[in-house]
């Protein structure tokens, strides 16, 4: 018997507005704008809650510029009491869309940070946004569920900053998710860049059980 499927991704658009390092194409220009009208992903969504679905995030690029999200949230919520909805932003504009995305009924956010050193900020993004993405993060605590930082750690540019990084989600009472950093076909000239999740443990001057 083949074990049913109960979490479903949907890329909404494929702009962001940041750049980070890791993620843009070496050569943007050639990316052109997708655009995906809310009832392709309605029906979408519909047909596959069907066959078992209960959990649908969110993505994109950044889910927040597809100007029909809370639109969909509040669709995806109305299927079944039991439907959980999240998404992954990078948190720029949560300061004023926070608040409507939770009351659409957002479960859960994932928002990606990966150092709180602002020239770091900018020079993983291309843009000196540190400060926004801060006051997002906090109107997201203060209005959704649940939220979760999402951090790439990188070897030589921010694996300094994993301890501060714990600190800081444990003083804001959330959690906070390491990932490795991978190389894709957009980022294969920084393969140098590369953290494994052992060195990452490894690395912790202190016994994260003692923080539980």
């Amino acid at each position: 018997m083949h074990k049913l499927a109960h979490y479903l991704r949907v890329s909404l658009i494929n702009q962001c507005n940041l750049a980070c390092s890791y993620c843009k194409p070496a050569n943007p220009e050639r990316v052109s704008a997708r655009r995906t009208k809310p009832e392709i992903f309605t029906q979408a969504i519909n047909l596959l809650h069907k066959t078992g679905i209960r959990k649908v995030r969110f993505t994109g690029g950044e889910p927040t510029l597809y100007k029909e999200l809370p639109e969909l949230i509040s669709f995806t919520k109305s299927l079944s009491d039991d439907m959980q909805v999240a998404i992954t932003s990078n948190g720029l504009l949560l300061d004023r869309l926070a608040e409507p995305l939770a009351k659409a009924g957002l479960d859960s956010v994932n928002i990606s940070l990966d150092t709180v050193n602002r020239d770091k900020f900018t020079q993983i993004t291309g843009s000196d946004l540190l400060p926004k993405v801060m006051t997002g993060i906090h109107a997201a605590i203060k209005n959704i569920k649940q939220v979760k930082l999402n951090c790439v750690v990188m070897s030589g540019v921010n694996d300094d900053e994993i301890e501060t990084m714990i600190r800081m989600a444990d003083s804001l009472g959330i959690d906070i998710r390491f990932i490795e950093f991978m190389p894709t076909k957009h980022s294969s000239s920084h393969h140098q860049m590369y953290a494994s999740g052992e060195s990452i443990r490894k690395s912790l001057p202190f016994d994260l059980t003692a923080m539980q």
